[in-house]
């Protein structure tokens, strides 16, 4: 016999799935409210039935809202994106961030480039200037590499850096390590019982680890499994091959010990003895306990192959009951490998998402919405259902009927509004502009529903359901909320307040709708980005990204994180960040001085006579207009006023109708355009106001410059210098170091040769030069000499110096000079400092609320290390910027240093103005 099956009301957690305890609170109240008007409170009173299908409804919608969260957000077979407009993100999303620290960088570069088995950052601290911020980087290469393999792989490894490069630092140098041989030479007798193809194996690991660690990928969920904590798991940088840990990220060897190396040895099971120990760096016995390494190059083992070739510096031989052992390659190959594939050496394992959007609900919209009237319930007495009404039924009983149905509907249009604000809950709280966040549907299960509507218009009656659902007013406050509410997870917040005003002053003929559907609109992209916005806070921009090489146009992804954070809390209504001067460099707008305005009369049609500020008749003509500009201030002044009808007027001037002009700052009107009609002067002013509408948008914008990027390059070339018992010389011109390395190479066999020097007449003085065996010249003595016979003097003594020395020449005879340039300010404020500049003639950029509102929000956003100046530029100063700026960025993407040094001081130089 089968078990029979109930519900357990016990186990629901809301009341409102408890029907009896629904239906006692019900009668209670009814009893409370009702006194002595209700006569009976029994099951058989309507009243009481009425009570009752209401109960029984309640708990359907208290059942179906407390299904579990995913069933309500993840509705299936559907493209909503929980992402994008929930901000529904994933842990590895959250948590994670563009590169902040020295080991974000080292996994960044050991993850994304093929070629890297090894990374180190380095400081740099020894800036003429003592600029703060410049990194160099070394890598550590695969074996066997060509030159054009490495050439491609520092190139793709300074893109990546520059990608993501932190705000206020820059690369200076990568520069690929070399590596140092390290061989052993040992006598070691092993145990009769161990192999020793494995003892060797466990030596060549055990030592290449201890000089040369490698860096293992583990998988992200098993590092959850194994405790670690989501947050610490994804902070900073996501590699996309699987999690580096920050303790296998150790500084690279710059020394170790023989003795260490020893003990590695003596340490591993079935090694009985260690006889006849050496060590060799690069084939160089090492005689010292010490083996230091150069901050140029890295230690590793002699290679596993060439162990067995005839040319190997090592020679570890291994004996067995005094009997030399002979190891086997391929046993020990075999053992090797297994090694080094249990040690998880470069094992790269992917990373697992975890996006929202790859689950799903067990139901659709239509089904978690879906709603059966009360009326459906009711015993058939009542005839409430379709066709179950007597069709013999009296006029009074069909309308009572209909009443009582009428009746009925109210409850049923809250109780269906509930279910469709459920199943619309993700669109309400999501970040896109929707229509509405109260919810409603319109009732088609009750039958003979178009009986109760008035004309019987369905379509009526749903725009009814429409306007008292919600109002504007209730919509943009409650939308407010829920933007606030998603913000507010991520830390973040927006205040619309100052931008709306700004708005209403700027569109005085706004309506209430406009101005809060700008603000919001203002709000939803800023909250569409918020992603990027935390994860790029500290993300410099891509100097290697020419921004000329577009229109107006801008990547984002190519700026800052501060200027796409500052672009949209100043909801900049264009798709850059700089301001667009094309109307000057075109020709179409200029302001000049050689015309000059005087005060005459003109006569109104009322007879009326006024003073006006105007021009000759020439400047009328082409369809010109012209307006006056007293100083700097009335240029200002049209970008607050010209955008504006109230401040323009069309008169009656003779045969011609012109426009006048008169805002409050001017002393007088002033004539700016003269048509035939009235209508075009009246389309005039329409065109002139939209134009400077335009001219504000564009005109509004700003840069952004790091001042370390301006700093003067410290170049790798060199001048070199040789000095001897006083006699000092220097090179003609300034070498590469390659090519300067050569060149130390060769000096010792040019300084041998009598025939290498010359002896030159300068303005009665006398000079010694030398030069190379191809007659080049190369060096030159610094100091003058009186005659020929005191150089020759000293041309003897410098090639018996030389000579009697079988030796390389010695390092304090040699030095080299670095070439800087002076000309750079040493009081301009390179390291850790921003300048932001902004034209300061757009409307809302001379309104001194909104100049505070700029620098309360980047003081409140950059990094807490920097500090900034902001700067307001006039126009002439702003285009000259901008031109500069513009020619800085694109010598910067062509690594141009010599021409963008120049650029860069006079950017300095209009920054120090």
């Amino acid at each position: 016999m089968s078990e029979m099956k109930f519900i357990n009301t016990d186990e629901y957690s809301s009341k409102s799935q408890r029907f009896d305890e629904l239906l006692n609170e019900g009668i209670d109240l009814v009893q409370k409210y009702s006194g002595n008007k209700w006569t009976d409170y029994n099951f058989h009173d309507p009243g009481i039935t009425i009570l009752e299908q209401l109960c029984y409804a309640i708990t359907d919608l208290g059942y179906r809202t407390n299904f579990p969260i995913e069933d309500i957000l993840l509705i299936k077979k559907d493209n909503f994106n929980l992402e994008s407009s929930n901000l529904l993100f994933s842990a590895d999303k959250v948590f994670s961030s563009s590169p902040l620290t020295i080991n974000d960088y080292k996994k960044l570069i050991i993850d994304s480039i093929e070629n890297v088995n090894n990374a180190w950052i380095t400081i740099y601290k020894k800036h003429k200037l003592g600029v703060q911020g410049i990194f160099n980087v070394n890598l550590q290469l695969k074996d066997n590499l060509d030159d054009k393999t490495v050439n491609e792989t520092i190139s793709k490894t300074r893109k990546l850096l520059l990608c993501n490069r932190s705000i206020s630092t820059d690369l200076d140098k990568i520069n690929v390590l070399k590596k140092d041989i390290i061989s052993i030479v040992a006598d070691i007798s092993i145990d009769s019982f161990i192999v020793g193809e494995e003892i060797l194996a466990k030596i060549y690991h055990k030592i290449e680890s201890k000089l040369n660690s490698k860096i293992s990928f583990h998988n992200y969920n098993d590092e959850i499994s194994s405790g670690k904590s989501i947050e610490d798991l994804y902070s900073g940088v996501i590699t996309k091959n699987g999690h580096i840990r920050n303790s296998e990220l150790v500084e690279k060897t710059s020394e170790i010990y023989v003795s260490e190396l020893k003990e590695i040895i003596k340490n591993i099971d079935g090694v009985l003895n260690l006889k006849n120990f050496e060590v060799y760096k690069n084939g160089i016995k090492i005689f010292d306990n010490v083996i230091s390494f150069s901050e140029n190059s890295y230690p590793s083992l002699e290679d596993v192959e060439n162990y067995f070739s005839d040319g190997s510096e090592g020679d570890i031989k291994f004996y067995r009951n005094n009997i030399e052992y002979e190891i086997d390659h391929a046993i020990f190959s075999q053992l090797y490998d297994t090694i080094s594939i249990s040690n998880n050496i470069l094992l790269k394992r992917r990373i697992l998402t975890t996006s929202l959007n790859n689950y799903q609900g067990r139901f659709n919209k239509e089904q978690l919405e879906k709603y059966y009237s009360i009326i459906n319930e009711f015993p058939s007495v009542y005839g409430l259902k379709v066709n179950e009404l007597p069709s013999n039924s009296n006029d009074l009983r069909v309308s009572q009927v209909k009443q009582l149905k009428t009746y009925l509907l109210l409850f049923d249009q809250i109780m269906a509004n509930h279910l469709s604000q459920l199943s619309s809950i993700r669109n309400i709280f999501s970040i896109d502009n929707n229509k509405y966040t109260y919810s409603y549907q319109f009732i088609n299960e009750i039958g003979e529903v178009n009986d109760l509507i008035k004309n019987n218009n369905k379509r009526d009656f749903k725009n009814v359901l429409s306007s008292i659902n919600e109002n504007k007013n209730n919509f943009f406050t409650r939308k407010n909320k829920i933007l606030d509410h998603l913000l507010s997870r991520f830390g973040e917040s927006y205040s619309t307040s100052i931008i709306s005003k700004l708005y209403q002053f700027q569109n005085p003929k706004s309506s209430y709708i406009d101005v809060n559907m700008y603000a919001l609109n203002a709000k939803i992209k800023y909250a569409k980005n918020i992603l990027n916005l935390g994860k790029n806070r500290n993300l410099s921009n891509n100097y290697l990204y020419n921004i000329n090489d577009v229109n107006n146009d801008l990547d984002l992804s190519k700026i800052s994180g501060i200027e796409n954070r500052l672009k949209l809390l100043l909801n900049l209504n264009k798709n850059t960040i700089y301001p667009n001067f094309s109307n000057f460099e075109k020709g179409n707008l200029s302001v000049k001085v050689k015309n000059k305005w005087t005060e005459n009369e003109l006569n109104l049609s009322n007879n009326i006579k006024i003073n006006i500020l105007s021009l000759v008749d020439s400047c009328y003509l082409k369809n010109r207009v012209n307006f006056y500009l007293e100083n700097y201030n009335s240029f200002k002044d049209l970008f607050q006023y010209a955008t504006q009808t109230k401040y323009y007027l069309v008169q009656n001037c003779g045969d011609n109708y012109c426009i006048l002009f008169n805002s409050p700052s001017q002393p007088l009107p002033s004539k700016i355009f003269v048509a035939k009609t009235k209508k075009i002067c009246q389309d005039k002013i329409n065109d002139l106001v939209d134009k400077f509408i335009q001219l504000d948008n564009n005109h509004e914008g700003f840069y952004m410059i790091e001042n370390i990027l301006l700093r003067p390059y410290e170049k790798q070339s060199k001048f070199l210098i040789i000095n001897q018992d006083k006699l000092i010389f220097r090179s003609k011109s300034v070498f590469d170091v390659k090519i300067l390395n050569d060149l130390r190479s060769k000096l010792f066999e040019i300084f041998r040769l009598r025939n290498n020097f010359s002896i030159i007449k300068i303005n009665k003085k006398y000079k010694i030069f030398i030069y190379d065996v191809l007659d080049n010249k190369i060096l030159e003595s610094i100091n003058l000499f009186s005659s020929k016979k005191e150089c020759e003097l000293k041309i003897n003594s410098f090639i018996n110096f030389f000579n009697s020395r079988n030796v390389i020449i010695n390092n304090s005879k040699i030095q080299e000079e670095a070439v800087v340039k002076n000309k750079f300010p040493d009081d301009f404020n390179y390291s850790n400092h921003i300048s932001f500049i902004f034209p300061n003639w757009p409307f809302r950029f001379q309104n001194k609320e909104f100049q505070d509102y700029i620098k309360s929000s980047i003081k409140s956003f950059i990094p807490a290390h920097l500090s900034f100046d902001i700067h307001y530029f006039n126009i002439s100063d702003m285009i000259m910027f901008s031109e500069l700026y513009k020619k800085w960025r694109f010598l910067k993407s062509e690594d141009n240093i010599d021409k963008t040094e120049e650029i860069s001081l006079q950017i300095i130089q209009l920054l120090s103005k």
